[in-house]
């Protein structure tokens, strides 16, 4: 929760926040060192800390120790595709739905992430059309969904989409989006903001 809120930028202190993320997080480990979940709070943490391989290094120690777990693979598979490794990010994906009877949005959007940072973005497209279908409410697959429409010449629809946006989030800004998935080249975010921006969405 702590390192959540920091991220997107809810905390009133973000430094301290993370702070108290990562006490937490070492203080479970400390009660328990074979538990899995710490070492994906580690990963998040270090990712947004801009330590990629760390990240990577984490969330493969949380796949080791819960590897039925669905949200360990995914969180893999996440910190793969911000690291600028999107296709090895699919092999945990798979491994993810193997283990989820009901294939959570979440899991359905990062696995969009993928296809659209390796240029698929047709499957991308269709991964963020069912995640928001698993989760209507849900702004992240929608947002993706406008950039990838943009990205793929689809035009109209990336318009439809961006004003979806702004019926789920009012007060969206483009860079505060853009800016929690940390990825690794920055260019992919500046990319991503500028297809939101020209869209008409705020920044």
């Amino acid at each position: 929760t702590h390192q959540v809120a920091a991220n997107r930028r809810w905390a009133e202190d973000p430094a301290q926040a993370k702070a108290r993320a990562l006490e937490l997080a070492n203080k479970a480990l400390a009660l328990d060192p074979s538990g899995g979940a710490p070492y994906l709070l580690l990963a998040q943490i270090s990712r947004y800390g801009g330590r990629y391989d760390e990240a990577i290094g984490f969330a493969e120690k949380g796949v080791a120790l819960l590897p039925n777990i669905p949200v360990a693979s995914t969180v893999l598979a996440g910190n793969l595709v911000a690291a600028g490794r999107p296709e090895e990010a699919l092999a945990p994906l798979q491994r993810a739905k193997r283990f989820s009877p009901v294939t959570p949005a979440n899991l359905i959007f990062v696995e969009g992430r993928a296809y659209h940072a390796l240029g698929r973005y047709e499957e991308a497209i269709t991964a963020f059309e069912r995640a928001r279908t698993r989760n209507p409410k849900g702004l992240l697959a929608v947002a993706f969904l406008a950039i990838t429409y943009a990205n793929a010449g689809r035009v109209e629809e990336a318009r439809v989409a961006a004003q979806d946006v702004l019926k789920l989030s009012p007060g969206f800004s483009a860079k505060g989006f853009v800016g929690a998935f940390s990825y690794k080249d920055r260019t992919k975010s500046e990319h991503a903001i500028a297809t939101l921006l020209q869209l008409g969405l705020p920044e």
